[in-house]
Parts: C-alpha cells; structure tokens; sequence
C-alpha cells in the first residue's frame, strides 16, 4: 500500500513575488505594525512661522497697494479740478503768457501742499503708533491680565466664549512680541508707518496732482487764441473726469451702471468750480476795467 504525502499545513499558501518597490512598501508597513507606531507622512516643506511671515507680508503688501492707490486717487482728482478751474476763470482777464505762468505755479505749489499734507499724516500716525505701542508694551509687561481681558473682550464680539479664548491666551502671554503685534492689529488696527512710506506718499500725491493738473492746460501751451484753447481745455477736463470718474466708480461698485454714475458726479463738480470761477472772472473784469 503507496503512502500519500499530506502537507503539514493545509492552508499553507504560496508565496507571491513582489516588484522591488511593492517589496519596500510590504518592508515599511511590517515596520511601523512592529514598533506598534503609525506611519508618518513626510514633513512639510514650509515649517508655521514661514508660512506665518508669508502672510504677514502679503497683508503688508496689499496695504501698500491700497495705500498708494488711496494716495494717487486724492491728488488726481484735487488736480483735475483746482488747476482747470483757475486757468478758466484766468481766461477772461489775463493774457496768454500771465495764465500760463499762473497755472504752471499752481501745479507746483498745489503738488507741493498735497505732497507736504500726505508726508505730515504718515508722519503723524507713524508717532501716533509708536506712542499706543510704548502704552500697550507697558501694560502686557506690568497688567497682563487687563491685556488678556482685552482679548476675551474682543472675541466676544465675534460670539467666542472666554473658554475657548483661554488656550490663545495662554500663548500670547509666552510670547510678548506676539501679544503687542496682535493688539496693534485687531484692537488698535493700527500699522506701524516709516519714513521712507512717508516720503513715497508724499511723492505718489504730488505727481498725481501735476499729472492730473497738466492735462487741461495744454491747450493753452499749443494755441495761441485763449478762448479756443479755453474750449479745448474743457473738452479735455471732461473727457479726463469722466474716464477717472468711471473707473473710480467701477472699481468701487463694481457695475458699469455705477461707474457713469459716479462720472456723472465728478464731470458735474468740475463744471460747477470751473464755471464759478469763469464767472467770478468776468465780473472782476468788469469791475477792474
């Protein structure tokens, strides 16, 4: 009678071969079950406070923008309107050469006031920031809890309840250069201004005012006769309200309709100065002569 070889283990189970990255992967796994610990993923490329700095200079950034634009709004539209204005009412008692000298000196000295008044207010609150961030240093180094209260106090206004609020507290109070930053920011929503973004708001509402005020004089620079070059003069202030007028409009609403609201407003403002000062001239005219 033949014997029959039975297997030891019935359910023994082939072997199955495995590609050399499927090999490694099956390696890793039995490694992490073994240590009784989970696998880790890779660490990030960017570490908290990188990515902490990348906002803060990206908010820094869109403030700069802002303000630039803030600053180059104002002095264009002061220059559309005082400078065109003037040259308009000039129009009737001076002569070519005195209007021309007169506009070109209200361009500089409006440029030079509008530059001066911008380098005055940066100046201003980059004092009026340093003075609350002395006060409210001082009060987080002797009064920490009045500094936290202040906290807890603002994000009930958001409906944070002060338990939640304890675990950011607690960190703040670990790190006192980030407690001052974020009163600065979120109680005070002040931002610390230089010098040097002083001088650039300065410049930015300067130019504006010469840029804007110069387009309605240069019918005067080309053309002899001042009553032609005083039609031609508000034909273009028109032309150049309505196009700044819109875009401001636009920009702010966001519709097109808004837009010729807004250039509506502004070609009517000008219209009116001009006007009144055209008038004023004529009757100073009159009464001189």
């Amino acid at each position: 009678m033949s014997s029959t070889n039975i297997p030891q283990n019935p359910f023994e189970m082939h072997e199955i071969e495995l590609t050399p990255m499927q090999s490694l992967a099956a390696s890793s796994l039995r490694d992490g079950e073994s240590s009784g610990q989970p696998t880790e993923s890779p660490p990030s490329s960017i570490s908290a406070p990188e990515r902490s700095n990348e906002v803060v200079k990206q908010q820094k950034a869109r403030q700069l923008r802002s303000d630039v634009v803030r600053d180059f709004i104002i002095g264009f539209a002061d220059g559309m309107t005082v400078p065109f204005a003037l040259t308009a009412g000039l129009s009737v008692v001076a002569t070519r050469k005195t209007l021309i000298a007169a506009g070109l000196l209200e361009l500089i000295g409006g440029a030079i006031s509008m530059g001066g008044s911008a380098f005055l207010a940066a100046i201003q609150e980059r004092d009026e920031f340093l003075a609350e961030e002395q006060r409210e240093a001082e009060r987080i180094r002797t009064e920490p809890e009045e500094a936290c209260e202040d906290v807890a106090e603002l994000m009930r206004g958001y409906q944070v309840d002060r338990p939640t609020v304890e675990p950011v507290l607690r960190m703040l109070s670990q790190n006192p250069e980030s407690f001052l930053r974020f009163l600065m920011d979120f109680k005070h929503h002040m931002s610390k201004t230089t010098f040097a973004w002083a001088c650039l708001a300065a410049a930015v509402m300067g130019l504006a005012y010469i840029f804007a005020g110069i387009i309605p004089m240069i019918p005067y620079f080309a053309m002899a006769n001042i009553t032609h070059a005083l039609y031609v003069s508000i034909a273009l202030a028109v032309v150049e309200i309505s196009i700044f007028g819109f875009n401001n409009g636009y920009q702010t609403f966001g519709t097109k309709s808004a837009g010729f609201r807004v250039a509506a407003k502004t070609v009517l403002v000008g219209l009116v100065a001009a006007g009144c000062t055209y008038g004023t001239g004529r009757i100073l005219n009159v009464i001189i002569s």
